[in-house]
């Protein structure tokens, strides 16, 4: 438990970073604040985090693998971020597998 609340106190200051155009520092309070055992979605979104300040720091290969990690709802951000690199393919494969799994297979859309 203890963990768990600092591994989100932490996500907290990495977006904070993030948001003050600190990418390095928001990798190290995520890197500060790891703890094993966390809920799925806590972790995901940690990794979105550590994805989103590894693009801004310019490492992109690695970017990659942790918007891979994050899970479907990652892969827009993975699509455009691949896009911006001009990995056209890549990208479209992305968002051909978040559309997939997001669309339903038949019948109308929801709001």
């Amino acid at each position: 438990e203890h963990g768990e609340s600092r591994a989100r106190l932490g996500l907290a200051q990495a977006k904070l970073a993030l948001g003050a155009n600190d990418p390095a520092g928001a990798r190290a309070v995520l890197a500060d604040t790891e703890a094993p055992g966390l809920p799925d979605a806590l972790r995901a979104e940690r990794l979105l985090q550590e994805a989103r300040a590894l693009a801004a720091m310019g490492v992109f290969d690695q970017a990659t693998a942790r918007f891979r990690e994050a899970g479907q709802g990652a892969l827009p951000e993975l699509a455009e971020l691949l896009a911006s690199r001009e990995d056209w393919p890549g990208a479209a494969a992305a968002l051909g597998t978040y559309l997939e799994a997001t669309l339903p297979r038949e019948g109308n859309l929801d709001d």
